[in-house]
Formats: structure tokens, sequence, C-alpha cells
């Protein structure tokens, strides 16, 4: 276990940047001395100090003079380079934006060839490589930085074939590497993305728009939902409301913005336009601009750097209003001089704050505060430190042992993936919320479509975080749409035109990514074709080419190669045999048969993403045994799985997947259901659904 310290980079009495730790007091706070760590004149110079696990991550130089990747665990001993990098530059790793995805870190790093690539690593030498053959990344590099985790994958910005900055997502996959193309309204040369921050499910940053403006964007991690707020700009301020230092607080973001005189303002937003406003009239800020930064929230509030009516930068505190922002004044032994206080790089750290500051004697030394004036203080190592000040950056701590936070106020029962029911008599619809294998929720959907319409499945067609229900007319032909919150049908209607009643609905993805699902059909002849939706409305698409004919048929969708798109599985009723086509809209542009064959006794029940590597896998069950087996798959390529070794047997069916593609849905023949939660191919929970709704009603799959 890491102690409960912080690290940071300071000066020692050689003028040297190294690697310092502190517990919050002056004889407490002392330079690790690391063997081979201090090439004269500059030192390790320890920077992107990152916690993984049981260890720290930063950048650092080392006796060659070259930066390269460290490990510490807070002592001297156990501080070093990680060396023998595969695949790394000669003159150095350059590891820089390290952040924590999962068990590993992802980063920024120069490899062999010199291009700045996307890097992933475990802590080790050897579980440190490059994630190489990124479709659509710079002849130079992608060069990702500003790296954001947000719902279970990475958002960063990076560079395209053209040289341009865009806003990239990966899973920490080659594969599963794309950037977000077709944003509306981004600038032709790049969205250049940057203070990305999550706040409620989604991300705001500060994007470039079309008119060469730096505004407020917002992201929920496809082009479609991803789209500016505010741009700001006028006659006085041609550079837009560029905003910086993005703080979540309160349900919202305080942040540093430009306004329409070029003053740089203390703003607040609630994430939409009419919701973002500058806190104006703060009494005592500079008549130019409060110019806040170092935004950090503590204790209810939230301490910034702030310039002052004297134009020097000081400690502030706001509530997030303009009566409650106001500037920490008769700070004892803080500087005076004309450059001010100017705290920066505060850390929160045994329920204190420590940061840098200037003291009376013009030093940038180590302090601490509460919040409060009176509580606020200098950390000064004494003869240790560099005569003119430690001069402390990146200050992380290792383990935060301050006050407990409150309780969270209670919360509804998580649901996992509901459960869409049809009556295989009457017609009637029914949704169960379920929390595992528990129902908690739901109930018939009003009105009953009757019994000509059957339950395709379900798709997001108006992108509003809620599934909807693809419906079609058995007799002819006609698709519907039926919008839904809950079990409550709030929108849609009849799909136009009619295709006919030789064209069967076979499913729902995203084939465009643009957020909103689309629809999967295959012809009688086995022609397949892609409708793009945009709700109820048709808006692009076509047939596919090649057709691959009658004995083909479409069994669902997927994403196997990682890029956003869905793809196409599909299974030969004869030889058994599996293909995966792998789509960009209604075109094909790579993938085939997979290898083995499975046989005709093994029938592809659906795709989920049963190791959780973003990418799909293949579902399959025996006709005759009941024996379900899972192919977990890159591209068209099986890579693991295999059969579970519980056997459900043949009275129960494989329905579908859901819960993120690791939970089975299964149906006996007397109506009951049960829940299995995957890891790969191993059963770790679920069971059976109660109540048991009867042979009548028939389970169409996770919504």
């Amino acid at each position: 276990m890491l102690p409960n310290i912080v690290l940071f980079l300071g000066q020692d009495l050689n003028n040297d940047s190294d690697l310092w730790e502190t517990n919050g007091t002056a004889s407490g706070t002392f330079e690790l001395a690391v063997s081979g760590g201090d090439p004269a004149p500059v030192g390790l110079t320890p920077s992107g100090i990152t916690v993984l696990g049981g260890q720290v991550l930063f950048e650092g130089i080392n006796s060659s003079g070259d930066w390269g990747l460290w490990t510490t665990d807070g002592t001297a001993l156990g501080t070093m380079e990680l060396t023998s990098i595969a695949g790394a530059s000669s003159a150095g790793l350059a590891p820089s934006d390290l952040t924590v995805f999962g068990s590993k870190a992802l980063f920024s790093g120069i490899d062999l060839s010199g291009q700045t690539g996307l890097w992933t690593t475990t802590g080790t030498a050897a579980g440190t490589v490059e994630l190489t053959g990124i479709v659509g990344a710079g002849s130079t590099g992608i060069t990702p930085s500003d790296l954001t985790v947000f719902n279970g994958e990475v958002l960063f910005n990076g560079a395209d074939t053209a040289s341009h900055l865009g806003l990239w997502v990966t899973n920490g996959t080659a594969a599963g590497t794309h950037e977000l193309t077709g944003v509306t309204a981004a600038s032709t040369t790049g969205l250049d993305p940057t203070d990305m921050t999550v706040v409620n499910n989604e991300v705001l940053f500060n994007g470039v728009d079309s008119g060469a403006l730096s505004g407020l964007w917002v992201t929920d991690g496809t082009p479609g939902g991803t789209h500016e707020l505010l741009a700001g700009g006028s006659a006085s301020n041609l550079v837009g409301l560029n905003p910086t230092d993005l703080t979540v607080y309160k349900g919202g973001v305080l942040f540093s913005g430009l306004d329409a005189s070029g003053n740089m303002g203390l703003w607040l937003t609630d994430g939409t336009a009419a919701g973002t406003q500058e806190l104006t009239g703060i009494a005592g800020a500079d008549s130019s601009g409060l110019a806040p930064s170092d935004l950090t929230v503590y204790n209810g509030e939230v301490l910034f750097r702030g310039i002052d009516q004297s134009g020097r930068p000081q400690l502030w505190v706001t509530n997030g209003t303009v009566a409650g922002t106001h500037e920490l004044t008769g700070i004892v032994g803080a500087g005076t001089t004309a450059g001010g206080f100017n705290p920066s790089g505060f850390t929160l750290y045994d329920g204190m704050v420590l940061f840098s500051g200037v003291d009376s004697s013009g030093h940038d030394e180590l302090w601490t505060t509460n919040g409060t004036a009176a509580g606020t203080m200098e950390i000064n190592p004494g003869s240790a430190a560099q005569s003119l000040g430690l001069s402390p950056l990146d200050l992380t701590a290792l383990n935060q042992a301050g006050p407990s936070p409150p309780p969270p106020p209670p919360q509804p029962p998580p649901l996992t993936s509901s459960i869409l029911w049809q009556n295989t008599s009457s017609g009637q619809a029914s949704i169960w919320e379920m929390n595992g294998s528990t129902l908690v929720g739901g109930g018939a959907v009003t009105p009953n479509p009757g019994p000509a319409w059957r339950a395709i499945g379900t798709g997001d067609f108006h992108h509003d975080g809620h599934s909807d229900i693809l419906w079609q007319n058995t007799s002819t032909g006609q698709a519907s749409i039926w919008e839904m919150n809950g079990n409550a049908l709030i929108g849609g209607g009849a799909v136009s035109p009619n295709p006919g009643p030789r064209w069967k609905a076979i499913g729902t993805g995203d084939f465009n990514d643009d957020g909103f699902s689309d629809i999967l059909w295959q012809n009688a002849n086995g022609q397949v074709s892609i409708w793009e939706m945009n709700g109820n409305h048709l808006i692009g698409g076509g047939a596919v080419t090649p057709n691959p004919g009658p004995a083909w048929k479409a069994i669902g969708t997927g994403d196997f190669n990682g890029d956003g798109f869905s793809d196409i599985l599909f299974q030969n009723t004869s030889s058994g045999q599996v293909s995966i086509w792998e789509m960009e809209g209604n075109k094909l542009i790579a993938g085939g048969p997979v290898s083995p064959n499975p046989g005709p006794s093994w029938k592809a029940i659906g795709t989920g993403d049963f190791n959780h590597d973003g990418l799909s896998d293949i579902l399959f069950q025996n006709k005759s045994s009941g024996q379900v087996s899972i192919w977990e798959m890159t591209d068209n390529s099986l890579i693991g799985g295999g059969a579970l070794t519980i056997n459900p047997g043949p009275s129960w069916h494989a329905i579908g997947t859901g819960g993120g593609g690791s939970d089975i849905l299964f149906q006996n023949t007397n109506g009951q259901t049960s829940i299995w939660d995957m890891n790969g191919n191993t059963l770790v929970g679920g069971g059976a659904v109660s109540a048991n709704p009867g042979p009548s009603w028939k389970a169409t799959g996770f919504t």
C-alpha cells in the first residue's frame, strides 16, 4: 500500500528539479535521493505524477538526459525507470498525459520512428506497448492529449491524416480507437478539444468552431451528440468564450472564460447555452477580469487563483455566486509585491489543501490552507530547498485520508437491462425493468398494437438515452417505431416508405455512427439493406452490395472492428458457416467468413461484448443439446471463448444478450426466463426471473 504522502517536483540546494515528498509539515518535507536520477544541472524533473494501483508512474529524466517512464512506491529505493520498453524511442519515450483506465494507464509517447503515439502500460516495462495501426492517425503520430475517461472509454484530442486535431475515442485497443468525424459546426482545420470535463453523463470542453472561435462544447461520445453550446466572441473579442479550468461544482461547472469585452472572468454553466453566464460585479476583482485558474472544490466551496483590483494574483474562494466570491485577505507571510501571492497547484490532502505560493520574501514555497485566511500558512523545509524557494509543482496525493465525505442521498435500485415481452396471442407488449434477475418495475405498454404487429427489437432512435421499440407488420411489411420512456409511449410512428412483405426487419444498429439507431433489413432473396434513421424518419442508407444470397441469414448487428460503425453477422442456413461484414454506412469495407465453421447444429443467436474489450463477440446455442458457446472475436478472427461449463438443456432457448453485452437472456418452453451474468464464457451470477409470465408471453430480448 502506498504511504499517505504527497509527491511533487521541488528545487533542491543544487538548483536541481527533483522528486520530493511531504506529509504537510516542514519536518516531513524532504527530497527523495534517487540513484541515477540527477543528471546535472536539471535533475530528475518529475512530471505527470499518476497513481496506478499500488505504484506511482511519472515522466522523468535519466542520467543520459532522456525522458523516460518511471515508477515509485514513495521511497528512494523504490523509485526507478522502466527501461528496455519495446518500441520506445532511443532518445526517450517522453510519456505525457498519463491517465488511469481500468487496471492500466494510457499515455502519449514517442516510438522508434519518432512518432508520438497512443500507449498503454500496466506499470511494467513488459506491459508497456504502443497501440499501433490506428486507422486515420496522423502520419507523424496521433499525438494524443487531454485523455479523459468517460462511459467506459477514453476521449482525447488527436491528430488525423490531415494533421487536424479532432475528438477521438478509444477503448484501449488500436481497433477500438477512432475519430468522431462529421461533427456539425466544427472547424474544418480541426475541433481541437481541450479541458474535457465529465459532468451529468456528458463531457464539456473547449472546441474550435467553423467560425474559428473557441467555444463551449458538449459531447456524449458520438458525432451526433457533439455540438457547441456557446461560441462567444464579438467585435472586441475575436477569440470566443475560450473556456478553461472547467470544474464540476454542485451539479454545474465553473470555469474561466472571455466575455464580449475580452476580459477573462468567472463563469457558471448548467450544460445549456441559456444556463451559461458570467458572474459579473465581483467585489475586489481586477477591472480587466478576475482571470480565475486552478479551480479546486474544497469543503463545499471552490478555491482558485484570481487577479484582484491591484492587478495581483491572489487566493480566492467562491460558492458559485457573485456575493459569495471574495479574496482571502490578510494571509500572514503571503507575498505583497506586484507578483502577489500567486497560488497554484491546489491538491487535497488530509482534510487540507496544499499548494504553491509566493511568500513575503518573494520565494515560491509550499503552503497549506483550510479555506480561510487564518488557516493559510507556509510549510518551509528550511535549508534543504533552493535558496529562492522550493517551487513545488505537480503536487499529487498518494492516499487522501481526509474527512469522510457525507453519505450519498438514497438512490433507487440500479437497473440492469430491461426485458421486452410480447404476447403471442394478443400482441400486447410489456417491459420488465430488472435489477439483476429481480423484477423492480415496468408493466404493460399502451396501446396494444395487436397480433399483426411483431416486436423486432429495441434501439435508441430518438437519441435520448431511452430504448425504443421497432415493430413490423407481418402482413404488409410496414415498420413502425415507438419512442419510449420506460414503458410509456412518448412519440414515433410508422416509417415511410413501406418496404413490403418480402423485406424482414432483422434488428437495429448504428451504421452511420451518429448516435441514432438504424434498421437492418433482409429480403427473401437474401439482399440486405440498411435504413439510416432519425427518429422514425428515413434519412439515408440503401441496399448493401453484394447480395449474399438466400442461403445466408442476417442474424444481427455488432461492432466487431471497434470503429463505431455497426457490422452485420450472417450464418449460412445449410452449412452453419458464419461470416462478418464490417460496414461503414451501407458500404461493405472488410470482414469475411469466420474460421472454423461451427457446423449446422450450432445456431448463432446474436452478439455481445463478453470479454469487455470493446469488440463484439458471438453467442451460439446447439440446436439439439441446448449447449451454449461464446466466440470472442477481433474483426472476423476467433481469439478466445468456448463452451460454457453449465449446459442449460434443450428446453431453454437463448434469446439474446444485454447488460453491456455480458448477460444472456434465456426463456424456457414453459415461459420461465433466466438471466446469466457472464465474464467471458464463465457464469458468474444471475438466475431465474420471478415471476413466470407463462408460455403465451415471448421474450423478445433486452432493451
